[in-house]
């Protein structure tokens, strides 16, 4: 596998992980299984050659990843494509606030 392939593959892996850091899924075991459950979902946007990342891989994907950064860094691209300027909440996977009557 070329150095470039492996990049490729190494996104992939932490594009998923952290679709399921988004979604708030929680735990390494569960991260899997909703990989799995949306494997169809995943393959429109990500190639899958070599099937999806086992539970090591997501683990060690984790750990590598700086939660605290993400963060910032999500919410700062969430106010940076927010170009109307009135929105106040963005529902991922299709929540709403608490007691928002929506």
């Amino acid at each position: 596998m070329s150095d470039g392939q492996s990049q490729a593959l190494a996104c992939r892996r932490r594009g998923i992980v952290i679709c399921g850091v988004v979604a708030e899924v929680d735990g390494v075991d569960a991260m899997a299984v909703c990989a799995k459950s949306k494997k169809s979902w995943l393959e429109q946007f990500v190639k899958l050659p070599h099937g999806l990342p086992l539970k090591g891989c997501i683990r060690r994907v984790l750990t590598a990843l700086k939660l605290v950064g993400f963060q910032n860094c999500f919410q700062a691209w969430l106010v940076s494509v927010n170009t109307i300027g009135k929105v106040t909440f963005l529902g991922i996977h299709g929540k709403t606030p608490r007691r928002s009557h929506d």
